[in-house]
Formats: C-alpha cells, structure tokens, sequence
C-alpha cells in the first residue's frame, strides 16, 4: 500500500512539473512597412550641446530583421541590445507610433520612438538613451 502511495505522489509531482513548462514567447504583431532587414549606418552620439554623427563601417554588418510573422532578430555588436528581442509590435501612443521589442513572456515589452521614411529608419532614443540610430533598408 506504501509503495502505491510513493508511486502516485510521484506521478502526481511529475505531471504538476509537465503543466509548469515554459510557453512560448507571445507573437508578435508584424507591420509591413518595417518588414525586412535594415541595416545601421549611423548613431547620433550626444557630445557637449550637440550630436556628433558616427558612421558605422560596412565590415561587420550591424542590422535588425522585422519578418512578416511579427518575429525579429539582430545582427552585429552595436545592434547587440536588441539579440533578447524575439518578437515586435507596433503600438500607437499619445507620442505616436512606438516599437515595441518583445523579449518573451517574462519581461514586458520595451519601447522606443521611431521615424520612418521610405528607405530610411530612425530609433530614438536607442536603448541606453545617448543616442539615436539611423538605419538603412537592406532588402
């Protein structure tokens, strides 16, 4: 009787871990203009009063892919803040319309501004709030 106690604890505990898996990251919301890969081509760095422009070589390419599924990734060391980020969405606030960066269903999503501009996307400010990064629509 012991035993078959021992064994449907067991099978109790085991079955209550099952159910504690980890879901899926939530999805998220693609939105067609920002679809593709754009490629960083400059960082606005404050200095003193102003901005100092810094163009970002071409050896290593620095870029962030939107999909059509509402999935991203990136690419590259001066993009590295994004590589938690899995999914995207595009919200529109009071400030007007803001990326959000979906980093699993831990953690909320973090914001940031955008402009957008045919060819042309500007994150503002990027992640650590000194700068802003422009980017290029590689294809």
């Amino acid at each position: 009787m012991q035993k078959t106690v021992v064994f449907l604890f067991v099978i109790a505990v085991m079955m209550g871990l099952g159910s504690c898996a980890r879901e899926d990251a939530p999805p998220g919301v693609a939105y067609p203009p920002l679809v593709g890969t754009w490629k960083l081509v400059l960082k606005n760095v404050p200095n003193d009063s102003s901005f100092t422009v810094k163009k970002i070589e071409a050896i290593d390419p620095q870029t962030l892919t939107f999909e059509n599924d509402g999935k991203m990734s990136s690419m590259g060391e001066e993009t590295s803040y994004y590589r938690s980020s899995q999914a995207y969405r595009v919200d529109s606030t009071r400030k007007g319309q803001q990326i959000g960066f979906i980093q699993g269903n831990v953690y909320s999503p973090f914001y940031q501004n955008f402009i957008l501009r045919a060819d042309s996307l500007t994150l503002l400010p990027c992640p650590n709030r000194e700068c802003d990064l422009i980017f290029v629509k590689s294809r």
